[in-house]
């Protein structure tokens, strides 16, 4: 045979279709047919022992070449019952009568480098459209198992079939990953399925090809992209998929938002070893029991979201919340049994009530757990429309405030502390003030949470320093050189390692000494680091600085601690005071105790006579509060250095 497919190593031949017949093969197709010459491969019938599946596909195929498309297959050959496999690629060719016949070029096995493509080998079946099956090819049913299978039995899930047939309804044809039945396994192939009609008889045509192991390798992959590595639940793509899946079946849903409260606190005193155990805890109780139905994401740090169709909430909305804040707010327990109170704010939101955007959705359900927090944490909250703006408030505010101190926009207003036994000043306490040039006043409790929040708080509070320490200089002009300055400090600029030493330095350059200012610090502040000889509270009371605790009760020490903390000054908060009228036992043994450590006591919140009378016949003399002035700007005391009440006092 002297053509210029003789020499190629790939068998090469022309396929007759309407006559079932070969009509032209190189020496290669000899080999592969095991053929003897070309004229006993071409009185071979083909007809024989073909399947309506293979013979209505190649049919089908007859049309694409005449289209001028190409086909490529992995198929299953048994010439004189030898099994044989090659990669077949299928194209048209226009015989001498003008026929469309096929011409197909076969890589085998030995010619194929990468041999997991071999486990791709199409298998053909052929279905009436009611799903009765009809006919299929020898790999087909060698692989299924079964010599008559229903299109409904072969695919897995119903769902998917009827999106086959809405397919076919519309194009004519479906392609795409199913899961279908094999020999009693669920297997993936991917399915290219065409409706096809000859001699007037519709019939559905499918050639499915094993992709089992490439897809399990797939789903394992999404799995580990959409899974957080820590807890095993969502990660925030994993949640977008899902929130998206149910938008997409039309589907309501409710979404969770949970944010732990204190969870800083076990981060930074055990450690992120034992944070990372708080957190795989409360992963575990979001997995469970009733919250079982749904989702759960841990949305990022300590962050979780949940999320279940409406359709599938075991509870109401607001009893699930509940439920959610007490499946998280337990007692943990660390090294060594160390006990960890852990809880959290809880925000909910609907769709597509409240949100009609995966993103709209997830921000509402935000905004809400945002105002469980400022309402006093450790609280549920459903989101309800303008919530949202709050939160795109506090991100201006939050760009603004970085432009604060450059802009001149922060300000210091001054409430005197009065020793009521003198009738003197004795120290004066520094409060910040935020004129926003775009958005008006913003109070200082706002101030300083936004600068907590975005790391600003170390550069607001140096800002306050400077300016607090250089005014004490002006309030001291003419008056009493004993006069204090008490400066607020929060817990996170405490905790920097150099904290004391510039505190040093700026008082230095003010021209002042350490006994002349008074650091004020929650107690929250205070126990950090308590029993270490080195830590910045101990380092502060060495240097001579003032320590006064602020808002004493109200935190988490109580009187617990009290006789640990190196204060100077423990100041009642102001709720205490609100009740005296009624009863002042409750300041009176706090005064008793806290003189008997040898410390001061400083009542704040002092707004009427009766207050001042009372508190001061239990022995407090350091007053704080309206009674005697609100908080005012350094050039008012200058103008007006003595309160009238200062007056009446004597």
């Amino acid at each position: 045979m002297n053509d210029p497919f003789s020499k190629l190593k790939t068998a090469v031949w022309v396929y007759d279709i309407d006559n079932f017949c070969i009509s032209w093969a190189n020496e290669k197709a000899l080999d592969l047919w095991e053929a003897d010459s070309p004229e006993e491969l071409r009185t071979r019938d083909f007809k024989v022992g073909s399947s309506d599946a293979v013979r209505s596909s190649l049919l089908d195929y007859q049309q694409a070449f005449r289209r001028g498309e190409t086909r490529g297959e992995f198929w299953t050959f048994t010439p004189k019952d030898i099994v044989k496999k090659a990669l077949l690629i299928m194209s048209g060719h226009v015989l001498k009568d003008g026929r469309m016949a096929m011409l197909c070029e076969a890589l085998t096995l030995d010619l194929i480098p990468d041999m997991e493509l071999v486990g791709s080998t199409v298998m053909m079946s052929s279905y009436q459209l009611d799903g009765t099956f009809i006919s299929a090819n020898p790999p087909f049913k060698e692989d299924v198992g079964s010599e008559e299978i229903r299109l409904d039995e072969l695919i897995v899930l119903g769902s998917k079939l009827a999106q086959i047939y809405e397919s076919l309804e519309a194009s004519s044809q479906f392609k795409g990953d199913v899961l279908c039945r094999r020999q009693g396994m669920e297997v993936w192939y991917h399915l290219d399925a065409t409706l096809s009609s000859q001699d007037g008889v519709k019939k559905i045509l499918i050639h499915q090809y094993n992709i089992h192991n490439r897809k399990l390798q797939e789903r394992a992959f999404e799995k580990d992209s959409h899974t957080d590595l820590l807890t095993g639940l969502l990660n925030r793509r994993g949640l977008f998929d899902r929130l998206q899946s149910y938008r997409d079946d039309k589907k309501h849903f409710a979404i969770f938002y949970l944010d732990l409260d204190g969870f800083k606190m076990i981060n930074d005193s055990f450690g992120h070893a034992c944070g990372d155990q708080v957190l795989k805890s409360v992963s575990a109780r979001l997995s469970a029991t009733i919250f079982s139905k749904g989702h759960a994401c841990r949305f990022g740090g300590d962050e979780f979201i949940w999320t279940c169709e409406l359709d599938e909430l075991p509870l109401p909305i607001d009893v699930l919340s509940e439920k959610l804040l007490s499946a998280v707010s337990h007692t943990f327990y660390g090294e060594f049994g160390v006990p960890m109170d852990v809880a959290a704010s809880v925000g909910s939101a609907i769709y597509p009530q409240d949100g009609i955007t995966t993103q709209e959705i997830i921000s509402c359900a935000d905004a809400a757990m945002y105002m469980a927090k400022r309402t006093g944490k450790r609280r549920a909250v459903c989101y309800r429309p303008g919530m949202e703006k709050e939160n795109k408030r506090l991100g201006i505010l939050a760009q603004n405030l970085s432009q604060a101190i450059k802009n001149r926009e922060l300000s210091l207003h001054y409430q005197p502390i009065y020793h009521v036994g003198t009738n003197k000043i004795d120290s004066y306490e520094a409060l910040i003030r935020w004129q926003c040039e775009s958005l008006g006043y913003i109070s200082a409790d706002e101030t300083i949470r936004i600068a907590e929040s975005t790391g600003l708080i170390h550069s607001i509070e140096n800002w306050v320093i400077r300016q607090a320490l250089q005014d004490l200089k002006e309030f001291r002009e003419g008056a009493d050189n004993s006069i204090r300055m008490s400066i607020n400090i929060s817990g996170l600029h405490l905790a920097q390692a150099d904290f004391v030493s510039s505190l040093e330095e700026k008082i230095i350059q003010a021209g002042l000494t350490p006994q002349d200012v008074i650091v004020e610090l929650t107690e929250t502040a205070l126990l950090d680091g308590i029993d270490d000889e080195d830590s910045n509270v101990n380092q502060l009371h060495k240097l001579g600085v003032g320590i006064s605790i602020d808002d004493f009760g109200t935190g988490y020490s109580s009187l617990a601690y009290l006789h640990k903390i190196p204060a100077d000054v423990v100041k009642i908060d102001k709720s205490f005071v609100e009740q005296v009228g009624k009863d002042s036992r409750t300041i009176d043994y706090i005064h008793r105790l806290i003189s008997s450590l040898g410390k001061t006591t400083l009542v704040e919140g002092v707004e009427t006579q009766e207050q001042k009378e009372i508190v001061q016949a239990l022995g407090i003399n350091l007053h704080q509060g309206y009674w005697f002035s609100r908080p005012q700007s350094l050039m008012f005391f200058k103008s007006q250095p003595i309160s009238p009440r200062v007056i009446e006092i004597g």
